[in-house]
């Protein structure tokens, strides 16, 4: 890797614990010298625990992740490093295991050798040190053994970071940040088969897939586009509206199909990936149809004569404030998107709207769930609940 204008290795078959920084500027030079500014750097990390090299990171710092430690190279005034002014100073204790780090959203976020965790190794100004948080210590079930983890810096056309975490049971693991605005939290992606691999190119995921077609293992690689509804889909447009089309690469296979603004609902394709639509279309989108679902957690406040754990509630009303969406239920009611007045001969437009609906029940936990039955868009900011007990 590359740190101020040094090109660094480490971790080496018979020096695991050392440290090589090239001259500067000069990446194929690790001529010591004399030890000027600008020569060579090679330093070994000496702690109370022997531990090897497993990765590195340019950050605020150079920061070091071993089998047993994490640890950075301190600078003096933001000079940059040079032989006479290197150290490695330990901060934590967790160790790392073979999944390389991932700058993201401010820290660098890395696996713990246990696999147990994910943490973000962060600076922070009043200690001066840096800290090792676990981020996934409240969706510890959500990280099943990860086998690499992607990061996704905020774009253009979004404010949040992405942290992406594949794991050795084919799901992915999600966190989304905001850090400014301390808003994070995470998801699972699943899909019909498994996930095997993912890379971060040009802020475009792209994802190995592997899944049964037609009685074969099939492996495709697919990317994540918030423009397509469905899974392994493609588009396709006509001149003019026809009832035959095709997806060559899911033959034999169930898919859904969605037409602008419509859902037309699911078809098994032939031996050669055709399908023939009930109505005629100009364009589709045809693909493998999956549900995305939300959960709210249990609801818990304080009472005149203690907290409201352990006792029964009820949900009285939601209030879902939705974004573009143009189908979603909770709690198995759904939102009407399309009223009387609405012009039938058109598309339905997608809504950005606060919703109310009303439950009837009592229940131990009070949580409301959030899906729809079509592939089609839906944005949900935030839900307000009101809660009986």
């Amino acid at each position: 890797m590359f740190h101020d204008q040094r090109l660094i290795f480490g971790g080496s078959r018979d020096l695991p614990n050392h440290l090589f920084f090239s001259k500067v500027v000069e990446n194929f030079n690790f001529d010591v010298g004399t030890g000027l500014d600008d020569q060579s750097i090679q330093v070994q990390i000496a702690e109370n625990q022997v531990s090897e090299i497993k990765a590195m990171q340019s950050f605020r710092h150079l920061a070091v992740f071993t089998s047993e430690q994490e640890l950075y190279c301190p600078t003096i005034e933001n000079r940059p490093l040079t032989p006479s002014t290197i150290s490695v100073k330990k901060q934590t204790s967790f160790g790392s295991g073979e999944v390389q780090p991932a700058e993201f959203d401010g820290a660098v976020v890395f696996l713990t050798k246990s696999k147990g965790a994910i943490r973000e190794f962060i600076y922070s100004d009043i200690s001066q040190a840096y800290n090792s948080d676990s981020i996934t210590i409240l969706s510890q079930h959500l990280i099943g053994t990860p086998v690499d983890i992607v990061a996704q810096r905020e774009a253009s056309d979004q404010v949040e970071s992405y942290l992406y975490s594949i794991n050795s049971d084919g799901n992915i693991a999600v966190f989304t940040s905001i850090r400014k605005e301390k808003l994070q939290g995470w998801s699972l992606y699943e899909t019909q088969g498994s996930f095997k691999n993912i890379v971060n190119v040009n802020r475009r995921i792209y994802l190995i897939s592997e899944r049964t077609i037609n009685s074969s293992t099939v492996t495709t690689l697919e990317l994540l586009d918030n423009e397509y509804h469905l899974d392994s889909a493609i588009k396709d447009t006509h001149g003019s509206p026809k009832t035959t089309w095709q997806i060559a690469h899911l033959p034999n296979t169930l898919v859904h199909v969605k037409s602008g603004n419509y859902s037309l609902g699911s078809y098994t394709t032939d031996g050669g990936g055709n399908i023939t639509l009930n109505s005629a279309v100009d364009e589709v989108e045809i693909g493998i149809n999956y549900t995305p679902t939300l959960t709210t957690l249990p609801p818990e406040f304080q009472l005149q004569d203690g907290i409201s754990f352990g006792q029964k509630r009820r949900i009285v009303r939601a209030v879902l404030d939705l974004n573009e969406t143009l189908d979603v239920k909770a709690k198995g009611t759904k939102v009407l998107i399309r009223r009387v007045t609405s012009n039938f001969a058109n598309q339905p437009d997608a809504i950005t709207a606060r919703k109310e609906i009303y439950f009837l029940g009592w229940s131990n936990e009070g949580t409301v769930t959030v899906t729809q039955d079509e592939p089609l868009p839906i944005g949900l900011n935030g839900i307000l609940l009101e809660v009986e007990v």
